[in-house]
């Protein structure tokens, strides 16, 4: 037996291994790219943070009338629930504050509409007072 064909004959399984392994991998490459290209997989069983499509109704909240109302529903829901503005409660200055913030990391709220929207939210989303106590208060009480 030639020398050549000895060293061929042994490595025999070892090549048919790494090729049928390289077969594999190249089977697998249309799949891979397939979910590289963004189509999504049929069940992942993973929640995305992709933005609401018009088909997808989006929660009713109803805000308060006034001049914000129509920039506080369009831009605000662009990534928060409208419930986040409703529920927070804030002085004028946090809410100048907390506007700016969500600007700069990318609201697409046009600047001439800033203070509209930062004065609405403060007059209809402030600090609340704390509930009456029950029964007069001492300043009201009759006097004797």
């Amino acid at each position: 037996m030639h020398l050549s064909n000895l060293f061929f004959s042994r490595r025999a399984p070892l090549i048919i291994s790494l090729a049928s392994i390289l077969g594999i991998a190249v089977l697998a490459v249309p799949m891979k790219s397939q979910a590289q290209s963004g189509t999504p997989p049929q069940d992942s069983g993973q929640a995305t943070m992709a933005p609401a499509s018009p088909s997808q109704p989006k929660p009713v909240v109803e805000l308060p009338e006034g001049d914000g109302k129509t920039i506080a529903t369009e831009f605000c829901q662009d990534c928060h629930k409208l419930t986040n503005v409703t529920k927070a409660r804030k002085d004028p200055d946090d809410w100048h504050d907390t506007v700016q913030l969500m600007m700069d990391r990318g609201a697409r709220l046009p600047q001439d509409k800033f203070d509209t929207l930062v004065q609405y939210l403060a007059k209809n989303f402030g600090p609340q007072t704390a509930a009456p106590a029950a029964g007069p208060t001492p300043a009201a009480a009759p006097s004797s």
